[in-house]
């Protein structure tokens, strides 16, 4: 991934806003912001690392389909309701874990 620096002192033609420092909302956090997009990319790789299907897990729990990925999961893999129940609550307590550190 290739960033550009932007510096906020930066005019921004064709708007009323001299600068964009008058664009961004004082509540926004860019620190945050980046801060979350490396915590979960580092989550993503050590997902990846732990088990070949956390990842997936992943995406499913983000696109707040967590009740329902079960009978996809159990199809897909072949898999009890009960070991995908199991794999979630592993998967759960990775994450808290890791999120701990």
């Amino acid at each position: 991934m290739r960033y550009t620096h932007q510096s906020l002192d930066t005019g921004v033609p064709d708007t009323d806003a001299e600068t964009l420092h008058e664009c961004v909302p004082t509540e926004f956090s860019l620190e945050g912001v980046v801060t979350d997009q490396v915590l979960m990319e580092e989550l993503k790789c050590a997902l990846r690392a732990w088990q070949p299907w956390a990842e997936e897990l992943r995406k499913f729990y983000m696109a707040g389909a967590k009740r329902s990925c079960t009978s996809v999961l159990c199809k897909k893999y072949r898999l009890s309701d009960r070991a995908v129940r199991k794999r979630k609550a592993a998967f759960e307590k990775f994450v808290l874990d890791f999120l701990k550190k």
